[in-house]
């Protein structure tokens, strides 16, 4: 059998060549098997035709041509294939650290808002202690009181009330009078609350803590709890710090409203001895009648706002007759 000519034989090796061209797109659509088996049988084919005409170095060259055109996508899609698998260990792995970043981000703002929480508790916790030693005003101390509990989202109101006594009577009681209120209920409304509830039986009975019904306040859908605390020394009540609570109280949040109650008696009752000295101090023992001192501070106030205003005043002597029978 005569050689084909030369021309055939560039022809078919030109079209081997070209054919090199299908395993490498079978290998870009992920087609590895398929592009294996092409790869292969055009080099099978180009070795064959070397032999045939007798141009085994062409073939060589063109088996060599088409392996590598074949199989130098696989070796890439397998290398992008490793980089890929890397690449999502390593984002698992970043998107692992950065949940634990998030969750040590969280657990540090927790702590730090736990940490200002304590913070704002102790400054009011010390600014009430330093308005029992050092204020002698009983709005003062009433205010840092309530302060302390601004914070506590179950406390709507506070108030701090006064027995109000019969003016025929010195003992016959006829309720309580809000003399200092705090929160959303006005002192109106504390007042109907105290007259409504009348809670002196039980604040008589227990000076710890006393619970009274829910009470319904025209401004809140809930009813709302009432919970009542008397301030005593001597065996005697001498107010009745009362609460409004939205809800039933922890035993944490009781233990801390006995323990700052505890705190206003003793402020109370330092403004109430206080009172007591300047009021001696200011009367005659025997006649209860205010001293010369205070006669003479008096008149130099009356002086005083007389030569600012342009006005006058008058002074009344009385002789008092057989006065050493009674000093």
């Amino acid at each position: 059998m005569n050689p084909p000519s030369a021309n055939i034989v560039t022809l078919s090796f030109a079209m081997i060549m070209l054919s090199a061209i299908v395993p490498f797109v079978l290998a870009r659509a992920d087609r590895s098997a398929g592009a294996v088996v092409s790869t292969l049988t055009a080099a099978a084919v180009s070795l064959a035709l070397g032999r045939f005409c007798s141009a085994q170095f062409i073939s060589y060259f063109a088996a060599f041509f088409i392996l590598c055109v074949g199989f130098y996508p696989m070796l890439l899609i397998v290398e992008v294939r490793r980089k890929k698998a890397r690449f999502r260990i390593l984002f698992q792995e970043m998107q692992t650290l950065l949940e634990d970043q998030k969750r040590n981000f969280t657990v540090c703002d927790e702590q730090k808002m736990h940490r200002v929480y304590k913070m704002e508790k102790i400054e009011k916790r010390y600014a009430f202690a330093r308005a029992l030693v050092n204020s002698l005003e009983e709005k003062l101390i009433l205010q840092e009181f309530a302060s302390a509990f601004s914070d506590q989202k179950s406390v709507i109101g506070l108030s701090f009330s006064t027995r109000v006594f019969d003016s025929s009577s010195s003992s016959a009681s006829r309720g309580w009078e809000p003399r200092f209120v705090s929160g959303w209920t006005t002192q109106e409304s504390w007042k109907m609350i105290l007259d409504s509830i009348r809670p002196s039986e039980n604040a008589e009975t227990n000076s710890i803590f006393v619970p009274s019904p829910q009470i319904a306040l025209p401004a809140r859908k809930e009813p709302c709890s009432f919970y009542s605390v008397p301030v005593r020394w001597n065996g005697d009540t001498h107010g009745l710090m009362s609460f409004l609570l939205a809800a039933m109280p922890s035993r944490s949040l009781v233990d801390e409203i006995a323990t700052y109650c505890q705190l206003l008696t003793v402020g109370l009752r330092k403004i109430k001895l206080y009172k007591m000295v300047i009021e001696r101090s200011r009367r005659d023992g025997l006649t209860q009648l205010y001293l010369r001192r205070i006669f003479l501070e008096r008149l130099q106030e009356e002086i005083s706002i007389a030569e600012r205003y342009g006005t006058s005043f008058s002074v009344i002597l009385l002789d008092i007759d057989h006065f050493k029978k009674v000093n």
